[in-house]
């Protein structure tokens, strides 16, 4: 069986001669820059660095794609939008036939097969450059804020709200919008060049000498035409941008509500148990009612302001619309158009024209969500990067940090002059002095609730910053951090869950994970060892003891050199902690064991006794190191079928 946390030596990748070390230093060179989330702090690092990134050559590649067929896309659009003019022309004509008419139809319907080809095909080429986009934001931020300890750091101080939003919604929120906007600007500036030229030869160009050549020049029409679709468009452009201006800060507002509305229900239903035995339901509805209010309310003023922008967006529309048609009669009776026909092709295109110069107001709500999406993912990765020095990190927000952790030659662990605060208060609310524990000590420590019990663990293993003081470590050591609330993961299978943190299921042997399941009485789970869930139910809906028995099981596989227990047996019942204890002592009798606990029964599975009173550590005892009694355990079975409840 491979041992779990064995250091793996890396050879140094641009070390050696030959092609293929070249090969390997450049794409090192190419990536590494993939890997430092600092260059996302800012709006232009943040959109740039995909396209900087080892997958940039796709990226471009679907973008030059999409390009191409966005040019198809507005040529075929553009001769649709011709036909209805040319379809009343060749009405009006008196050699107009059945055989003409069918002629156009048949255009039509070519035309519009084409469009929709080109159309669909272009769609799945942008939902491609979306996904891989997303893809890599969701990487880059997932690997960021999961090296080292940042997702705890972060969560810990609640720097970055909803972080769950900002690594599942926000990368897809973004890249939609920037790839719409790029597609929405391009299909803006090819309808603007070829309604302005169809304009032209609509409107009739004047022939005209410059530098002594013939020139057919635009007509004065042409520029009333052109003026109007400007003054059309400017004047909603400024009436937008006066109303939206706020749509950014409501937009945060209201993701921030939702992603509290979403963190509350996911809370409840985790311990919908506990909240049933306690008929806490009306609480509960008046807390959802709450969280409804505050989202209802972040709403109303969001969807007011999204309202008022589709306002005014529509009566731009109309009375643009409107002006064209006035604008195209005139154009007819003054002679300046020729035909009827003509004057509905003119009025098409006046609005196209108009509606590309429009482009900036139309994608205004798209720039306001865009810059919503900057603004939070830019900051978490501020926190991030921020977090990378915890010190730096807590102080910047206000809080004291200074609880170092270094290694050390020994194999003891040391804690000198530590004073630990909680994150509320500046007071400490434990002092130590000096402590040190041996390898292959077993500390029992107790204390009333609020002591610092398992603050004191968290700052062992470096995770608990606040306060002051110096924690050492052996240098090389292997260690599990057990809690009340085991971490039980879903949508894996059982062996997974057993073998956790490694990912690596096939190096380890089904027969000893089987053997650390039965060490910890789970063995009525070994059919289920490669299964994702037991009778349609996840794993994460273990119950409380059994979650802390696979805990065990992980314990007895990996042996690690340490084993923090943070009340870890607080769902068993004595007999089994009691066995938990014993085979923990047996298997692993070299490891260096801490455990909280507040059962009397258990000290006699620990060398030493600390316990914490009146912010001080007490060295209570030490404690027998002879043999357990030989008590014989009865092999733990669980109740078949389960216990079924009467409400």
């Amino acid at each position: 069986m491979r041992r779990l946390f064995t250091k793996v030596s890396t050879p140094d990748p641009v070390s050696g001669n030959g092609l293929g070390a070249k090969i390997r230093a450049r794409l090192m060179a190419s990536t590494s820059h993939t890997d430092d989330i600092a260059q996302m702090k800012t709006a232009r690092g943040l959109i740039s660095s995909y396209w900087k990134s080892n997958q940039k050559y796709k990226a471009f590649g679907l973008l030059a794609a999409m390009t191409a067929l966005t040019f198809a896309d507005i040529y075929l659009g553009m001769e649709m939008l011709k036909w209805p003019g040319a379809f009343l022309n060749a009405l009006a004509s008196p050699d107009f036939d059945a055989m003409a008419l069918g002629k156009e139809v048949l255009k039509f319907v070519g035309l519009g097969i084409g469009f929709a080809g080109v159309w669909n095909y272009r769609y799945y080429l942008e939902r491609h450059l979306i996904i891989g986009w997303r893809g890599y934001l969701t990487e880059q931020f997932g690997n960021a804020v999961l090296k080292g300890k940042s997702f705890f750091h972060i969560n810990n101080s609640k720097t970055v709200p909803n972080m769950d939003q900002r690594l599942s919604e926000d990368p897809d929120v973004l890249a939609s919008q920037i790839v719409e906007l790029y597609t929405g600007g391009l299909r803006a500036f090819l309808n603007l060049v070829a309604a302005t030229y169809t304009l032209y030869q609509i409107t009739g160009p004047i022939a005209t000498k410059a530098a002594g050549m013939a020139i057919a020049a635009p007509s004065p029409f042409f520029w009333t035409s052109a003026a109007t679709a400007l003054v059309c468009a400017a004047i909603g452009t400024v009436m937008l941008r006066k109303t939206g201006k706020p749509s950014v800060q409501l937009g945060e507002h209201y993701v921030h509500a939702q992603g509290e509305m979403r963190s509350n229900l996911t809370n409840m239903f985790s311990h919908s148990s506990e909240i049933a035995s306690y008929n806490d339901q009306n609480v509960e509805r008046k807390n959802l009612k709450s969280d409804f209010d505050a989202v209802k309310g972040r709403w109303i003023s969001f969807e007011k302001m999204q309202a008022q922008i589709g306002a005014l967006l529509g009566i731009n529309n109309d009375m643009s619309k409107l002006v064209a048609w006035g604008v195209g009669a005139i154009g007819y009776k003054i002679g300046q158009i020729a035909t009827t026909g003509d004057v509905l092709t003119y009025v098409n295109f006046l609005d196209r024209l108009r509606d590309s110069l429009a482009w900036p107001m139309q994608v205004s709500q798209a720039i306001f969500r865009i810059q919503t999406r900057v603004n939070l993912m830019t900051n978490f990765a501020h926190e991030i990067e921020l977090s990378k020095d915890p010190q730096d990190f807590y102080t910047t927000h206000g809080k004291n940090a200074n609880i170092k952790v270094e290694k050390g030659p020994d194999q003891s662990i040391i804690l000198r002059d530590i004073k630990l605060q909680n994150s509320v208060h500046d007071e400490p609310i434990l002092n130590i002095n000096h402590l040190q524990i041996g390898k292959g000590e077993r500390i029992l420590l107790t204390g009333r609730s609020g002591s610092g019990k398992s603050l004191l663990l968290r700052s062992i293993v470096g995770l608990w910053k606040h306060g002051d003081g110096a924690v050492t470590l052996p240098s090389d050591l292997s260690l599990i951090f057990a809690s009340q609330t085991p971490h039980i993961k879903g949508n894996i299978t059982l062996k997974e869950n057993v073998i956790y943190p490694s990912s690596d299921a096939a190096s380890y042997d089904d027969d000893d994970v089987t053997e650390a399941l039965r060490l910890a009485e789970l063995d009525y789970l070994v059919p289920h060892l490669q299964d994702k869930e037991r009778n349609n139910t996840s794993w994460r809906d273990l119950s409380i003891g059994e979650k802390q028995r696979l805990i065990f099981a992980r314990i007895f596989l990996h042996k690690p050199d340490m084993v923090f227990l943070d009340e870890a047996t607080s769902g068993l019942d004595e007999d089994l902690q009691e066995l938990m204890y014993q085979r923990l002592r047996e298997i692993m009798p070299d490891a260096t064991v801490i455990s909280i606990a507040h059962r009397s029964g258990l000290m006699r599975y620990h060398t030493r006794h600390l316990d914490i009173k009146d912010g001080t550590v007490l060295h209570r005892e030490n404690l027998d190191k002879t043999t357990l009694s030989a008590t014989i355990y009865r092999p733990y079975t669980p109740p078949r079928p389960p216990f079924q409840y009467a409400y």
